[in-house]
Order: C-alpha cells, then sequence, then structure tokens
C-alpha cells in the first residue's frame, strides 16, 4: 500500500476507532453476512495511539471469507502490518477471525529468531506431532479468534539473527512485538464484531514460550490464561553455555558419530530406565539417575578412540561440559548466573541436530545481537570480552521477571510445561524460574500457576511425544476457578502409540506401581 493511500484513508480509520465502542464479548456470537464485513475490513487504518507501544500505525493489507471444510470453521482470515518508527521490518500479522465466535482470542508465539508469520490455523504445543484420538482441537476450530505474527524480524536473503543490529527490531524480538501484535489484532476484532474478546489467551513453546512468559510479566492486563512450553527466557544465557559445547565438541576427537551417540544413549538408558519402576524407553526418576550413572563406564581403555564400543577422553569431555552447570563469570542484569546442565545423561544423548541448533542460534546471536557487528567470527568469540553489551541484552530480553502481580491480581493463569530431555531450554532452567515465583508467591503461587515436567519430551518431541488438552484444562481454570486435576499425558509415536502416563506437577514425577504399564492408572505421581 503507497504511503499516499494510507494518507488518504488515515482520517476515515482514526474517526472509526473513536465511534466504535470498546465493549467485551459475552456469549457466542455469530456474525451476519460474514462476506460482507470481512470485505469491509481491508483498508482499515490503525492509528499509533490505538497501540501501546511506540509505532507508526498499522494497517488491513488483505481480508477474506475462508469457507469451511472438515475441520476447520468459516472464518475471515486478515493480513495485517504494524509499521515501524525507524528502519525495521514491518510486523506482518496473521489474523482469524471466525464466523461463529466463542468470544474469546488466542495470541499464538512465534519460534527461533521469528521472522515467518505464525498463522494462527495450528494447535498449541503440547498436542502431538501426529493426530490421534487424543489430539483436542485447535483453538480456531472450537471457535477462538486466533492470531499471530512474525514479531518484525524478517531478514529475507540474509542471515538468520541480522536484524538485531536495528535497535527497534530487537527490541521487538525481545518483547515489544507481543504488545504490538496483541492490540492491533483488538482493534481489528472490535471492528468485525463490535466488541473484545471476553477472554484472551496466549501459548507458545521455545521462543514462543519466551513470549508468553513475556505477556504475563510485562503485559499481564492483557490477557486471561497463558500456555508456556519450554520456554527459551533467557538470551544470551543459552548460547553462552551452548557454545562451550560446541568448543568441546569441535575439539580433536571431541565428537560423537551415530554409532557413539546410540552407545551412550543405550548405556544410560540400561542403567536408568527402570529406576522408576518400569522399563519403557522413559527415563523418569532424573534425580535418580544422576546418582546411578557415570559415563566414565563407557571410557575406552585408554582414553583414545578405539572403536564404536567406548567413548575418548575427548568425547566424554563433551559430554561432561553439556551435562555440567556453566558458571559466567559475571551475573546476567536479572541474577542469571549459570546456564545448564542440559539432558544429555538422563536420556537426551547429544547428536547432530541438536549441534547444527547450538550452532544456528550462537551464530546469528553473537555478531548480530551482542557485537552488533557481522565481520565478528562467532567460533572464536569470547563473551567475557563483551560484559556490558550481554548484560544489556540480558536486561532487554530475558523473561525471568518473577514479579506477576498485575497478571496474578487480575485473575490470570498459567500454565508451564518442560520435557526431561530437552537439549535446548534445559528443565533446570524452567524450574528455577518456577522456583523465583514460589519464593515471591509461596503457598499462593498454585492459585495461578502449573508447572508440569514430561519425562521423554524434549524440544516438542522425544521417546514420549506428549500430547495434552493443555487449553482445555485453561478453559476450565479461567471460566470455571477449576484448577487442572489429575491431566493425563499420552504419547504419539508410532511406535507406542496412545500409551499413557500422568502429567505430573513439579517437583513430582510418574512412578510405576503395577499394572498395565501403558495406563495412567499404573502410575503415581511421586517426589521419592
Amino acid at each position: 500500500m503507497t504511503r499516499i493511500r494510507r494518507a488518504s484513508i488515515l482520517l476515515a480509520g482514526v474517526i472509526a476507532a473513536a465511534l466504535t465502542p470498546l465493549t467485551t464479548a459475552g456469549a457466542e456470537e455469530s456474525v451476519n453476512d460474514a462476506a460482507t464485513s470481512c470485505e469491509a475490513l481491508e483498508g482499515t487504518v490503525i492509528n499509533a495511539k490505538q497501540i501501546g507501544a511506540e509505532t507508526d500505525g498499522a494497517v488491513v493489507d488483505t481480508a477474506t471469507l475462508i469457507e469451511a471444510d472438515d475441520h476447520t470453521p468459516e472464518f475471515c482470515a486478515v493480513e495485517a502490518h504494524v509499521d515501524p518508527v525507524s528502519n525495521a521490518p514491518e510486523i506482518n500479522i496473521a489474523l482469524n477471525l471466525p464466523t461463529d465466535w466463542n468470544g474469546r482470542s488466542m495470541h499464538f508465539g512465534g519460534g527461533g529468531f521469528n521472522g515467518v508469520v505464525v498463522d494462527g490455523l495450528g494447535n498449541v504445543p503440547g498436542t502431538g506431532n501426529a493426530p490421534t484420538d487424543a489430539t483436542p482441537a485447535t483453538p480456531l476450530e472450537r471457535g477462538y479468534v486466533t492470531f499471530g505474527s512474525d514479531s518484525g524480524t524478517a531478514v529475507g536473503k540474509q542471515p538468520a539473527g541480522s536484524f538485531a543490529v536495528t535497535d527497534e527490531a530487537l527490541t521487538n524480538y525481545a518483547g515489544d512485538a507481543v504488545k504490538k501484535t496483541r492490540d492491533t489484532a483488538m482493534v481489528i476484532i472490535n471492528d468485525y464484531y463490535a466488541q473484545l474478546p471476553a477472554q484472551q489467551f496466549f501459548a507458545g513453546g521455545s521462543k514462543g514460550g519466551h513470549e508468553a512468559l513475556v505477556a504475563a510479566q510485562r503485559y499481564g492486563e492483557d490477557y486471561d490464561g497463558i500456555i508456556a512450553y519450554y520456554p527459551a527466557a533467557q538470551n544470551p544465557a543459552l548460547p553462552i553455555s551452548w557454545h562451550a559445547t560446541l568448543q568441546a565438541w569441535d575439539s580433536p576427537g571431541g565428537s560423537l558419530e551415530p554409532a557413539k551417540q546410540k552407545l551412550l544413549h543405550d548405556s544410560v538408558l540400561g542403567v536408568c530406565d527402570g529406576l522408576d519402576g518400569v522399563s519403557d524407553g522413559v527415563i523418569s526418576d532424573t534425580a535418580a539417575c544422576d546418582t546411578a550413572y557415570s559415563v566414565q563406564i563407557l571410557r575406552c581403555a585408554d582414553g583414545t578412540d578405539s572403536g564404536d564400543s567406548c567413548l575418548s577422553s575427548a568425547q566424554i569431555k563433551t559430554i561432561q561440559t553439556a551435562a555440567t552447570p556453566f558458571y559466567f563469570d559475571f551475573k546476567l542484569a536479572n541474577g542469571v548466573s549459570s546456564a545448564g546442565p542440559y539432558p544429555v545423561l538422563q536420556g537426551a544423548g547429544l547428536d547432530e541436530d541438536t549441534i547444527d541448533s547450538y550452532t544456528y542460534f550462537r551464530n546469528g546471536t553473537w555478531p548480530y545481537f551482542i557485537a552488533r557487528d557481522d565481520s565478528i567470527d562467532p567460533a572464536t568469540f569470547d563473551y567475557t570480552d563483551w560484559k556490558s553489551e550481554i548484560k544489556a541484552l540480558s536486561k532487554l530480553y530475558d523473561a525471568v521477571d518473577e514479579n506477576v502481580d498485575t497478571f496474578r491480581k487480575g485473575g490470570g493463569k498459567l500454565i508451564i510445561v518442560q520435557g526431561t530431555t530437552d537439549n535446548l531450554v534445559p528443565p533446570s532452567m524452567t524450574t528455577s524460574y518456577v522456583e523465583k515465583l514460589g519464593e515471591r508467591y509461596g503457598a499462593g503461587l498454585s492459585t495461578f500457576t502449573r508447572y508440569y515436567i514430561q519425562p521423554g519430551y524434549g524440544h516438542g518431541e522425544g521417546a514420549f511425544d506428549l500430547t495434552w488438552d493443555s487449553l482445555g484444562a485453561l478453559e476450565t481454570w479461567v471460566l470455571d476457578d477449576e484448577a487442572p486435576t489429575d491431566p493425563v499425558a499420552t504419547d504419539a509415536n508410532p511406535d507406542t502409540l496412545g500409551r499413557q502416563m500422568p502429567l505430573c506437577e513439579y517437583p513430582a514425577w510418574p512412578k510405576y506401581t503395577g499394572g498395565d504399564q501403558d495406563q495412567s492408572s499404573s502410575f503415581a505421581c511421586t517426589t521419592t
């Protein structure tokens, strides 16, 4: 859209916004003549004053009515963008407005460096990687308005992470885009239905999990319920620790070929799998595993690589580097002093996919987020030379503030889910944040937060591919004030499809007590 056209419709957009009542939705609503109402949204201009973070306003670029099919109801698909106040990329938004609306909205978080528009057509995290009988309906199928954005970090053919050299793009990625996306969506929702959602929800995993915690910590007045899966809440803490593992992996003889990876995995399972009462390919009692297992049992006789039946001293050093907390030479802005350990000796192992992920994010973080200079070599980067820059980035980005008073006092409910075999966001770091919440709120934490750790679940997949209707549980908690009770986790992996175990609230884990090992009733959540 040209600047001339935008200028010509700006006044109309401001007037429309001023005249439209900002009421809140009640029961389910149905849009009359959805095709006409949808088409009328196209070209709508949203004034910068309607967005609670600094922008140059927003525009609805397209609005198209999509017919219902076997899974998705009829909805108005909206594409919009938020204009920056600098040379940063615009924030591109996708918004889905169902003709038959349940009166609620779902804001989806992104992933990685973002930069790709989240279309809002999928499911919340933790609903399995393959459709099964246990797979819950998507938010749009349930009648939610759904929306997401690219956070204003699209870089085209430029290197991943390169957007961060622009201050506004970096602040968008660090959390401002959450507010800008949400507020823009609310204006469009109000224009379409003549009312705002009665309840507003947020769901995301990894970077989207970071954004979920941002929503609770910085914008708690905007949301009634939030779901955060394996939240990548701390950058640059994570890449600093990943860099240490990469250095060990890249050292002479330090990498593990697939046969060595399998050797380690099988060895850990052989010692730890049955510690929870049943050998099922999932290590539930991770604390007992820490005590029972030592990678030294795999050391080659003289420490040199003598084949696939043992690990060399260099390979063991790589594993131990990942399995040991990395303590920084200085505390980050929010008191963060370490990262890790990573669960490489609790069933996660260490493979090329993990190493590739570490490399990708390190290479996108060091030059652009910290040095703001693409000429530096990430492989030889020394974080101790960049103390002030790292502390500043930590202050801007980290979502580890335990003060969520606004969210709590407004009746907000928070569900956090973590897997035991996550090599990107280790369980220890998510747990440390929940423990900070516990220190602040004490017994009152249970009135608005639930934290679950699923054994065998990694960064969205794993030996146990978690399927659970967290949104349904959140709805009941928010709408009926009934907290989740004895949730059941179902595995979506093809070879173990349909097996179940209780989804235990931290610090408990599922212990086998007898009976059919595929039934949740055969387990009990315990701390011993």
